[in-house]
């Protein structure tokens, strides 16, 4: 393994991402149109009615990466998912989370606040959190005897998605909102 095979990673990961970008901003290249098949459908005045109703379009562009086989990307991509919904969570009872990408120990230290999320759920997303916050950088940047496009399978990209879907269904009803598909 030499630094032209992690070079070689990092490409994939730029292409990788430019197709879910791609099939969630403005002209899909032809080359990942059927990529985007469940976003096709609504039509791409789906996407701006979707964006400015304030649904997220970023479990789409996982979505995506895990069709790639991207599956680190998907990794790296549902522990900020993760993170973004725990501090969402904890922003939601009046706390300001700290300025770390593992604030799971912190959830649990308040979880009597958490109204309608289950102490199990709270268990697991503490634990999601330190799992992927320990991912992070390998799942991205790799290292010379570890390529994230090769290190990487789809039960762990299934594992991380499931983990993100979690949070992200938490923190919804947190919200009041209804759960996205």
């Amino acid at each position: 393994m030499t630094t032209n095979d992690l070079a070689a990673g990092y490409y994939r990961k730029c292409g990788d991402r430019l197709a879910a970008l791609d099939c969630l901003w403005k002209k899909p290249s032809m080359a990942f149109f059927h990529e985007c098949e469940p976003q096709k459908s609504q039509g791409f005045s789906g996407f701006a009615a979707a964006a400015s109703s304030g649904e997220s379009l970023y479990p789409r562009a996982v979505e995506v990466l895990h069709a790639r086989a991207a599956f680190s990307d998907v990794v790296r991509e549902s522990q900020e998912v993760v993170e973004l919904a725990l501090k969402g969570m904890l922003r939601w009872v009046g706390i300001d989370p700290p300025k770390i990408h593992d604030v799971g120990n912190l959830l649990l230290q308040v979880a009597e606040r958490f109204e309608g999320v289950s102490r199990q759920e709270l268990t697991a997303l503490a634990e999601a959190s330190k799992e992927l916050r320990k991912e992070r950088e390998f799942s991205f940047h790799g290292d010379i005897d570890f390529i994230p496009t090769d290190e990487y399978d789809a039960d762990d990209a299934d594992t991380a998605l499931g983990q993100a879907r979690l949070a992200t269904a938490c923190l919804g009803r947190l919200l009041g909102r209804p759960a996205e598909e």
